[in-house]
């Protein structure tokens, strides 16, 4: 049976294959797979089962979990250090589609060596929460599951002894399924993905493996870069090694004994899923699925861009996107549709406004069908805020692709409404541009609308907002280096971003110019500026997290106390002329306000209580008294009352949100608050 692959491709696969004739019956004066060594996944690959080395098989760089460790092609940095190349798929020699992939040109061989240090380490450090050392465990208990590889012929640029550069192409399988296996096999053969692609020691990659015994280093080796030859050199040095009790690497080749020889599935094909022009990309779907679905617990940018990646994949496969455009809004390649004299700002906020209308489309639409699909979301009408932050963190992370740094997604949780995908009216933001013309007619409407997603990403962008508020110290002006944040003042605001959405909607003309700044900024690649009251940029300053605080401070939302000292003005205030609101706006804004109330205030005020308690009993520990001791009943009486209605008014509002959710909910269910009423009585 017959896959299609070329076969100087399928030489370089036979190369790692344990006894490769074994799968192979005669036919004619050539040979053919046996249809028995070929399978169908439940992915819908056509999948070769082999017994291989155990130390073949690479990890690859183009693993799902490490892809924000890379530069994206689309940053404007990316000239300065290694991307990834963009994947094609692989032709045979009358230009027919086969199932390997490869790049589009050769990569230069520096790059290749950066590409894969950075996978060796990005692996080690995101290698997710287990248990146990994976080393270890199949030194002792062996490879329990198959992993899953695909053919990728890499093209690299290396010197050649004339003083010019000559394309060497290498076979390498690179895993889909398995890269922390595939790592762990090669560690327990001495071999790292480097060695691998650019030619391998054996002797002393068995040294290594077998911890680098003193006075018995191997002699010195030239690399030796097709697998054809070092492949079996390795697999015979192991032999020797295993039968030989005082050769240097015997301990090595019995530590490796349960890995020796493994089963490996090789996918070589297309079953039933697409076309097989597709094949780089379609490759990659388990992998994609695996870290969508995680065993292991990874980094949530990775998780989120892996969503996006597969509801890409969809759109192209129902052929809502050709590839060139897949490829741009997946952040691995360039804009299919560059417009010139456009600006840097204005192209980067084109693709975001596009990612967003991929994550949410028109709610009626084929797109909508297919994205609640993909993601696994209920029907339309049943989908809540979990599904709405779940895309706004699919949004978040693949709009990193575009600019300077990677922030949390989570940046976003809680920008839109829970029924942003129930709703028939579609999430519709305003570009960069609409915001600048509104602007020159002193309309800031706009701006309000592009601070709730856009702008929190280039206030992230630039290191003035993030998401974590969960830590004290995470919240300090610029980090626990800032020294401003000495004082512990600055360690103390905890903020949502609706809460500095409203802050900077405070000052709107300030605000327009700060995001003036942030996109000049981006435009010359340079730090962004304080901007004045009146929007202009200070010279000489540097915009920081402290002074978006300080400048537009938190606004809490609570009446002040009265001080109950100083002189008053009796006249009444003349009210403010009367301004139309739209009531969607009005909405929107008091259920940001609500949301805030509860989960930033209320939060912020019972961990201060806690501390304050936990303050007071320390206190009372070194007086050698209760707490609460020598203080009045009337007071404890007053706390008991206190703290009854607080939770009878908590318990209310959690009666309430199913209601307030789905439909039910009424004003005069807030309007008989225990706290207040404890708070009438007290004042008087």
């Amino acid at each position: 049976m017959s896959t299609g692959m070329p076969l100087e491709v399928s030489r370089g696969v036979a190369a790692f294959v344990v006894h490769p004739k074994s799968l192979l019956i005669k036919k004619g004066e050539g040979y053919e797979l046996k249809p028995t060594a070929l399978s169908t996944s439940f992915d819908g690959e056509l999948v070769l089962t082999a017994n291989v080395h155990g130390f073949a098989g690479n990890a690859g760089e183009y693993n799902e979990r490490i892809r924000s460790h890379y530069t994206s092609p689309l940053r404007r940095d990316a000239s300065e250090v290694p991307t990834l190349p963009p994947l094609i798929t692989g032709t045979t020699a009358a230009g027919l589609p086969a199932p390997f992939i490869t790049t589009a040109e050769p990569v230069p061989y520096e790059t290749t060596a950066s590409l894969l240090t950075t996978m060796n380490a990005a692996l080690n450090e995101v290698n997710g929460d287990r248990k146990y050392e994976l080393v270890d465990d199949m030194m002792l208990v062996g490879q329990q599951q198959a992993t899953t590889h695909v053919a990728l012929l890499r093209r690299i640029w290396e010197p050649a002894e004339d003083g010019t550069r000559r394309e060497r192409v290498v076979v390498d399988l690179t895993a889909t399924k398995g890269a922390n296996r595939s790592i762990a096999r090669q560690t327990l053969f001495g071999l790292k993905p480097f060695d691998v692609v650019f030619g391998v020691r054996p002797q002393r990659a068995l040294w290594i493996a077998a911890g680098r015994p003193m006075g018995q280093e191997p002699p010195p080796e030239t690399p030796i870069p097709q697998p054809e030859r070092w492949v079996p050199a390795l697999a015979e040095l192991l032999r020797k090694a295993y039968e030989d009790p005082t050769h240097y690497g015997h301990h090595a080749a019995r530590n490796a004994t349960l890995v020796a020889v493994v089963p490996m599935q090789i996918v070589v094909g297309l079953v039933g899923k697409g076309k097989l022009e597709d094949f780089h990309s379609s490759v990659f779907d388990s992998n994609r699925g695996d870290h969508r679905r995680p065993p292991l617990e990874y980094r949530l940018i990775d998780r989120a861009a892996a969503d996006f990646r597969a509801l890409l994949r969809a759109y192209k496969t129902d052929e809502l996107l050709d590839e060139a455009k897949r490829a741009w809004l997946a952040g691995e390649g360039p804009d299919p549709d560059a417009r010139p004299r456009e600006s840097f700002v204005d192209a980067r906020d084109r693709r975001d406004h596009e990612l967003f209308g991929i994550v949410f489309p028109p709610p009626d639409s084929d797109q909508a069908r297919l994205a609640r699909r993909v993601l696994s979301e209920p029907s339309r009408t049943q989908t809540q805020s979990k599904h709405v932050n779940n895309r706004l963190r699919m949004f978040a992370a693949a709009v990193t692709d575009g600019y300077t740094t990677r922030w949390n997604p989570r940046v976003l949780d809680g920008a839109l409404p829970a029924n942003a995908i129930r709703t028939t009216n579609q999430v519709i933001m305003p570009t960069w541009k609409d915001v600048r013309s509104a602007a020159a007619d002193n309309d800031f409407g706009p701006l309000g609308e592009f601070l709730r997603v856009h702008g929190i990403n280039w206030l992230a962008d630039a290191g003035l907002v993030e998401a974590d508020r969960g830590s004290i110290g995470a919240q300090a002006a610029g980090g626990d280096d800032d020294p401003d944040a000495d004082s512990g003042l600055e360690r103390q605001v905890r903020r949502t971003m609706s809460n500095y959405r409203l802050a900077l909607m405070q000052k709107p003309r300030m605000a327009f110019g700060l995001l003036s700044e942030l996109a000049h900024a981006a435009e010359l690649n340079l730090p962004a500026r304080e901007v004045d009251e009146h929007g202009n940029p200070v010279e000489g300053t540097a915009a920081t997290r402290h002074w978006l605080n300080t400048t537009f401070p938190k606004n809490t939302g609570r009446k002040p106390r009265a001080s109950g000292s100083g002189m008053s003005d009796p006249t009444p205030p003349a009210p403010p002329p009367a301004q139309p609101v739209d009531p969607a706006t009005e909405h929107t804004q008091a259920q940001a306000r609500f949301v805030e109330a509860v989960t930033d205030d209320l939060v912020d005020v019972m961990a201060e209580i806690f501390r304050l308690g936990e303050n007071l009993t320390r206190a009372g520990d070194k007086a050698g008294v209760p707490p609460l001791a020598g203080s009045a009943d009337a007071t404890t009486e007053a706390l008991s009352k206190a703290l009854v209605a607080v939770r009878a008014d908590i318990m209310s509002v959690m009666a309430l949100l199913t209601p307030m959710t789905y439909g039910g909910a009424t004003a005069s269910d807030f309007q008989s608050s225990q706290s207040a009423k404890y708070a009438e009585e007290a004042a008087e």
